[in-house]
């Protein structure tokens, strides 16, 4: 009988139907005989085995992931195929151009120097390749730190070697020469960690993480390489030639030693692929769809305020408008919802930024991370990421002192830092922790007078001091290196913090470390808030920060001799707040006992906001201000009420800090709402 080859399993494929298993049992057969056939091209013969390995995984075709599984199979059938015509043709290619052995290339054989995606390639498929790498690398970044702290945990390996593995098929498959080839070795080298012929030790790690970054940089080079070409960097052939003789590397100064690989722990777990029954949908529609649910909540709250449905004698009107209005608030929810990510993924990857800074500065450190699971919006969790990359790059630098210094000071060689996220309320808390040499008061206050931002800092409280480290260009490091020391760090914190309504604590002890408090709304899209009228303004208070409405007494007001007016109930003392005149809203002054007193914050951190009338809650679209009206305090943006009318969304904290200082308000006045 004649041997099977890849024809046979070519028109076997074909004959293959949905839920066919009698047919994908003949296709394995075949495919098992081609394999065995050690006549056949290496390169052809290994993706015929992908094929076989793929047919042996029950999951693979459970009815939610066979039409996926079916078009992996056509694909590592088509490589095999292309492979073979290669080897026929009497060479390789590389981006459909002949390659030829080059002297001192890895193997004898030549490594790319360009990477051109031909002309008629398939840009759909491409761009979904692209989110899907970011993805298996993103696993497979997570895996190998993990790995770092447990080299022999066989499974992360195979969730580094899968990556690379289905990366070099679909790239391979969508005609991305380059990135095949790098992946085919990445992969090769990981398959040599998994079958235990490599340990997982040495200058392993290190390139395995240099082999991401690269993937990574291949993988965002793709538009040049559509529009014409780009020429690979020397990196390409230096770690290709690396992962062919892993042992024959010396090892890199950034690679951490033994030592410091055990006593590291384990990095966050990546999260989990996508369940059965999962649809992506690209990011823009789905900001599309939020931006039109707010737009038909905006349009339902004129409705609701209309003279016709506000008549009482129409009542069946009006009954409609409240059942659309169930509807509407439920269809918020989810589209809020829609948009919620964890923060899993901008905390792993700071695992990295933790591990390579160490290496590099000589230090041991053991990042740790709590609260990966709290959701935040998706825009939010993208813009919070510089912010926190920076944090941790300054308490690296910063921060944790050399193993020297800390067992001097009697602290153990490794240091900690420690990033944790919890939801409270409508915020979002991101709080980071290190256990080194904390801020130093002295040198901060010194820099601040040699640039003039200061005059002096007697009397100035810790809170007051911490937050000079923000302003621009401000750094107390003795000497510039490549991480930190230019003061282009903080200040890029509190800018990108400001922009969507965060901001930032800070306490820190000397000698034994620092807290950084990210505070962030949960979205920027939707506030549920109490409308207020102060003269002839409305303004909106997130619902949220509001502990209880109060209808001042005469026995409840009291005036304290340099800290203003205050408010007693039940024991408790707080600072009364006029929002006429700490938004400098034109009119005669009100009486404090004709308003009303919104007691809003949390814990210590409240006041008393005195205002003329409650109008109702309302849920809101916000807005920022604009730049034409820039930064004002007290203020975090605007929204369209029912009648039409703008009203302006409150900032509860910054009226905290505004009651408790003795700093005058500033020079401008509140923007009036139309």
């Amino acid at each position: 009988m004649t041997p099977p080859t890849i024809d046979d399993a070519v028109a076997a494929f074909v004959a293959c139907e949905p839920g066919d298993a009698d047919a994908r049992r003949r296709l394995r057969e075949i495919l098992w005989s081609v394999v065995c056939d050690r006549s056949l091209a290496s390169e052809a013969r290994n993706a015929l085995a992908d094929a076989v390995a793929l047919l042996d995984d029950p999951a693979a075709f459970a009815p939610a992931a066979e039409a996926s599984s079916l078009v992996l199979l056509r694909l590592h059938l088509e490589v095999a195929v292309d492979r073979l015509e290669m080897a026929a043709a009497g060479g390789a290619t590389v981006n459909g151009s002949a390659r030829t052995p080059t002297d001192g290339a890895p193997g004898g054989a030549a490594v790319a120097t360009w990477f051109e995606i031909p002309g008629d390639a398939d840009g759909a498929l491409i761009g979904d390749f692209v989110g899907e790498a970011h993805e298996f690398l993103e696993v497979a970044e997570a895996a190998l730190l993990r790995l770092e702290g447990a080299p022999d945990d066989a499974e992360s390996v195979n969730d580094v070697f899968r990556a690379f593995h289905t990366i070099k098929g679909t790239s391979s498959f969508l005609g991305l020469g380059a990135i095949a080839s790098f992946a085919h070795h990445a992969e090769d080298m990981l398959g040599r960690v998994r079958g235990g012929e490599l340990a997982f030790t040495g200058t392993v790690p290190e390139l395995s993480l240099r082999a991401v970054d690269q993937l990574k940089a291949l993988i965002a080079a793709i538009p040049a390489a559509r529009a014409g070409g780009v020429e690979l960097s020397p990196e390409y052939a230096v770690l290709i030639a690396a992962m062919e003789d892993p042992l024959a590397v010396p090892a890199s100064p950034a690679t951490p030693s033994a030592e410091a690989r055990a006593a590291a722990p384990a990095a966050a777990a990546p999260a989990p692929g996508l369940p059965e029954g999962t649809v992506k949908v690209r990011a823009e529609k789905l900001d599309r769809l939020v931006e039109m649910v707010g737009e038909l909540v905006i349009a339902h709250g004129i409705l609701k305020e209309t003279p016709a449905v506000q008549d009482a004698s129409q009542q069946e009107l009006t009954q409609r408008v409240l059942q659309a209005d169930k509807i509407v608030r439920e269809l918020q929810e989810l589209a809020l919802g829609l948009r919620m990510v964890p923060l899993r993924g901008a905390l792993t990857k700071l695992t990295r930024i933790v591990r390579d800074l160490a290496a590099r500065s000589g230090k041991q450190v053991v990042f740790e991370t709590a609260g990966e699971d709290t959701e935040l919006d998706r825009t939010l969790v993208d813009l919070v990421a510089d912010p926190l990359m920076h944090m941790v790059r300054n308490a690296v630098d910063h921060g944790i002192e050399t193993p020297s210094e800390r067992l001097a000071a009697g602290k153990p060689a490794m240091g900690t830092i420690r990033v944790e996220a919890r939801q409270a309320g409508d915020r979002v808390l991101v709080r980071l922790r290190d256990d080194g040499r904390g801020l130093q008061r002295s040198k901060i206050i010194a820099k601040a007078i040699e640039r003039g931002l200061i005059t002096s800092g007697e009397g100035m409280p810790d809170a007051a001091v911490f937050e000079l480290i923000f302003a621009p260009g401000f750094s107390t490091a003795d000497a510039i290196t490549d991480v930190s020391g230019r003061g282009v760090g903080m200040d890029v914190v509190r800018r990108n913090l400001l922009a969507i309504r965060g901001r930032t604590l800070i306490e820190s002890e000397p000698g034994k470390g620092s807290v950084f408090t990210i505070e962030l709304p949960l979205t920027l899209a939707i506030t549920d808030g109490m409308v207020v009228r102060v003269q002839g303004e409305r303004f909106i208070i997130p619902t949220a920060r509001i502990r209880r409405c109060v209808r001042p007494a005469p026995e409840m007001l009291r005036t304290a001799l340099g800290r203003g007016e205050l408010l007693q109930q039940g024991g408790e003392v707080l600072p009364l707040l006029r929002l006429q005149r700490e938004l400098r809203i034109p009119g005669p002054s009100a009486d404090l006992l004709a308003g009303i007193l919104i007691v809003a914050g949390d814990g210590h951190n409240r006041v008393a906001l005195h205002v003329d009338e409650l109008l109702g809650q309302q849920q809101v679209v916000a807005k920022p201000l604009g730049e034409s009206i820039g930064r004002v305090r007290g203020l975090t943006g605007g929204a369209i009420l029912g009648d039409g009318r703008v009203g302006l969304i409150l900032d509860v904290d910054e009226l905290v800090q505004a009651s408790r200082s003795a700093a005058p308000a500033p020079p401008h006045a509140a923007p009036h709402a139309a």
